[in-house]
């Protein structure tokens, strides 16, 4: 499976709380929304998490390094660091209604 490649800092709890609401969005193909690079508010539906093309993560890949698959008017492969990052700046709504 090819994943993204960061270095990370420690996991701290507020991340493990982040991920499992990404996890948990993804598992029960929950609506998010994000803004995009010009501001406007993007929204899809949860799928799952895995590599840019599809393919579900594996057991022993790091969830940090994966991306998170967004049925929307297109399909959408985001970054998970990237969504980490957008969470924390409110950016980002894991449980968008």
């Amino acid at each position: 499976m090819t994943t993204a490649t960061t270095t990370h800092p420690a996991l701290t709890v507020r991340d493990a709380v982040d991920l499992a609401a990404i996890c948990d969005a993804a598992i029960h193909g929950r609506r998010v929304a994000w803004l995009n690079d010009r501001g406007d508010i993007v929204d899809g539906i949860a799928r799952c998490i895995g590599d840019e093309r599809g393919n579900l993560a594996g057991s022993t890949d790091d969830v940090r390094d994966c991306y998170l698959r967004v049925s929307a008017t297109f399909e959408h492969f985001l970054p998970m660091c990237e969504v980490l990052a957008q969470i924390r700046s409110g950016a980002f709504i894991a449980n968008y209604r």
